[in-house]
């Protein structure tokens, strides 16, 4: 993705130092599996939230863990699921869903699912 201006690290999510330590000063986001796949390691996802920087984002892919797990309640800003797995459970349609408690994110993604059309047909 860097020729979209975009730089990945990979870290271990297990431990909150090396996960904040990793952190540069461009970085933006921090992406977490609730159970990460295939490994089945779980994130202290309070810990991990409660010590990001200003600016960062806490995206969390629930999709394994389904919504029984709601990372909102423990800091995170975004939780994102396929809905085409856990919960359909067919796997016969594509789609998504993120969630959020803050309104500017909330607007945010509205206006963008607004232009693209991101919604799913009938």
């Amino acid at each position: 993705m860097s020729r979209y201006g975009i730089d990945v690290t990979f870290v271990d999510t297990t431990d909150p130092d090396a996960t904040w330590a990793a952190a540069r000063p461009n970085t933006r986001l921090l992406w977490l599996e609730t159970l990460s796949n295939p490994t089945l390691k779980l994130c202290d996802i309070a810990a991990l939230a409660g010590r990001k920087p200003p600016g960062v984002l806490v995206a969390v892919d629930n999709t394994f863990a389904s919504p029984f797990l709601r990372p909102l309640c423990f800091g995170a800003d975004l939780v994102v699921h396929s809905t085409t797995k856990y919960i359909r459970g067919h796997s016969d349609v594509i789609g998504g869903a993120v969630m959020t408690n803050g309104r500017e994110i909330a607007e945010r993604i509205a206006y963008h699912q607004n232009c693209v059309g991101a919604v799913p047909g009938p």
